[in-house]
């Protein structure tokens, strides 16, 4: 597709970009939930990272759970455990809730895609102990078991 002009070109390369990735991870999701599944063994299957003080999900958050809600809607026994996370940034306190309310976002998305409230679980972890701030530390992870 031709850009009228040099900013919808670099839209347009931005958006074609975040689609690749997008892409790439659902291909990455797959392979990773087949080998936990071959092997049976419980283990995190994604994880899911949140703006600095945030607990709503990006739409590419929202693409990867949806990817993974689809995969094991043909599992119906794989149980989950979502942990939320927080990074230092903040005090002890905000980032406690703030790492609830990340399990508990990921947790209620999945059931609004369909996963039975019966099969998961979440928990706030808290800051991790970490020594330093780190971004990767915002997150939540999809723990899976039998």
């Amino acid at each position: 597709v031709a850009a009228a002009d040099p900013t919808q070109a670099a839209t347009i390369a931005r958006l074609q970009q975040e689609l690749a990735t997008v892409r790439l991870e659902r291909r990455q999701l797959a392979g990773t939930l087949q080998e936990f599944l071959d092997r049976k063994k419980p283990t995190h299957i994604t994880k899911i990272y949140f703006e600095v003080g945030r607990s709503s999900l990006t739409p590419q958050a929202k693409e990867t759970l949806t990817t993974l809600a689809e995969y094991l809607q043909n599992y119906p026994t794989v149980q989950f455990t979502v942990k939320g996370f927080a990074s230092k940034t903040g005090s002890p306190t905000v980032n406690q809730r703030l790492s609830v309310e990340r399990a508990a976002e990921v947790a209620n998305f999945l059931n609004q895609l369909g996963i039975a409230r019966a099969r998961l679980t979440h928990a706030g972890m808290g800051e991790l102990n970490t020594p330093v701030v780190d971004e990767l530390d915002r997150r939540a992870e999809v723990h899976l078991g039998f």
